[in-house]
């Protein structure tokens, strides 16, 4: 009987053994849910106090909450990030939040447009950012995680959301397509009056709907590592 094949079938796979010099840690939360449940709650009413001012504080806290909580081996993890600094991207959120809804007011729909086309735009830069700012912060044992994906590379990574773009641009080339009148008033015969509008809105949704679950399946394959 051959018992070389035996003891090649029985071995464990390369990824599974141990590497010479290199120990294996096993990672555990130790978090509990009372706990957790008091910070939310204390959170909560925080940012309400403070009519939202305090989010991103309450963000840190939650953060923190987890890493410390996360044990590689014997130590845990820790988020050394200082709330001032997530601040400052808050209140970016906040002022463009506030720009575009007093241009929408001002039926200024073309320069909104054009924001909301450059912020999706910008979508995988501020991801890849983000990224490198949350792993900086991230430490274990005094040790500072990193984060090394290129601009280029976060593009390509996230290419399904040009997809996404492509809705808006097709609402604004809509007249095109669609004779004059055709659009009318939405109301309650709105359908009844003009079917040929109907069947493009119903079209576009659809769509829409389509490749938003598209680009969340693609985004989730190339952000995994996965090939």
């Amino acid at each position: 009987m051959d018992t070389s094949s035996l003891s090649t079938a029985s071995s464990p796979p390369a990824s599974a053994r141990k590497i010479p010099g290199i120990d294996e840690h096993r990672v555990r939360f130790t978090g509990g849910g009372g706990a957790y449940f008091r910070l939310w709650l204390a959170n909560l009413l925080l940012v309400i106090v403070t009519l939202g001012i305090y989010t991103p504080w309450a963000r840190c806290r939650r953060i923190q909450y987890f890493y410390r909580n996360t044990q590689l081996g014997p130590d845990p993890l820790d988020f050394v990030a200082s709330s001032s600094s997530m601040a400052k991207s808050f209140l970016l959120v906040v002022l463009v939040y506030v720009l575009i809804n007093v241009m929408s007011s001002q039926g200024l729909n073309t320069a909104v447009s054009g924001i909301t086309l450059l912020i999706a735009a910008l979508v995988p830069w501020f991801w890849r950012s983000a990224m490198r700012f949350r792993l900086h912060n991230t430490t274990w044992r005094g040790l500072r995680f990193e984060f090394h994906a290129s601009t280029r590379e976060a593009y390509v990574a996230a290419w399904p959301l040009l997809g996404v773009v492509l809705v808006p641009v097709l609402l604004a080339l809509l007249p095109l397509f669609v004779p004059a009148g055709a659009v009318g008033a939405a109301g309650v015969g709105a359908a009844d009056k003009n079917p040929l509008a109907w069947w493009v809105a119903l079209g576009v949704g659809l769509a829409f709907i389509a490749l938003g679950g598209a680009v969340l399946i693609r985004l989730r394959y190339n952000f995994c590592g996965c090939k």
